[in-house]
């Protein structure tokens, strides 16, 4: 008899942690799904202060500039996406306040877009010497948000960071040396992939 009710109570420990995992797993995949939004903003790129403090510097501004014009040619075309250049972005912006959250309100007032995306380029670093013998290489950092208008919560996030490094350096990146001609690229080329492969992963934009 006590060997029975052992057994039933085993029994009905393994249902209720089946039934938890279950639980578990249903809420961890209700999290995964991405909000839905009707369209997303994306705003110029922004410039962070480089190394000196700088947030002026040359070449942040050219890095920002080259981030632009890879959105609009990857992204620009879609329905559910509106690229605004920082022109477009002066002629409509009329609301007040200066800061980030205002600017994000805003922005998605005038376009009617429920989501913003926010751009920053940190490191934008060109390749010194040439394809085969680079005494310096590129470097570039640049980070992706797309914010909730309304709640101002973060529905997507990516980051890219990346120097680039010699095969002998480090032998695990034979696929990326194969993919890049086992040449030393310049920031461009690092940037554009970069914006590529953040793009390709977000579930708010097809590209």
């Amino acid at each position: 008899m006590k060997r029975s009710l052992t057994a039933v109570l085993f029994i009905c420990c393994l249902l209720l942690l089946s039934s938890c995992a279950g639980q578990k797993s249903s809420e961890d995949s209700a999290r995964q799904i991405p909000e839905a939004v009707n369209c997303v903003a994306v705003l110029p790129t922004r410039a962070l202060a480089d190394e000196t403090g700088n947030t002026q510097s040359v070449t942040l501004r050219r890095g920002a500039a080259l981030i632009d014009t890879l959105m609009a040619r990857e992204i620009g075309a879609n329905v559910n996406v509106r690229v605004l250049s920082s022109d477009e972005l002066d002629s409509l912006y009329t609301g007040e306040g200066s800061g980030l959250l205002a600017v994000i309100r805003n922005v998605s007032q005038i376009t009617g877009c429920d989501a913003v995306m926010i751009t920053t380029v940190r490191r934008f670093k060109q390749r010194e010497g040439g394809e085969y013998a680079a005494d310096a290489p590129a470097s570039a950092s640049f980070d992706l948000r797309i914010v909730d208008a309304k709640s101002k919560n973060v529905l997507w996030a990516a980051d890219f960071n990346e120097t680039q490094q010699s095969l002998f350096s480090n032998i695990f990146s034979f696929g990326k040396a194969q993919s890049r001609g086992f040449k030393w690229i310049t920031v461009e080329e690092l940037v554009s992939q970069g914006v590529k492969e953040r793009l390709a992963e977000c579930p708010y934009i097809k590209i």
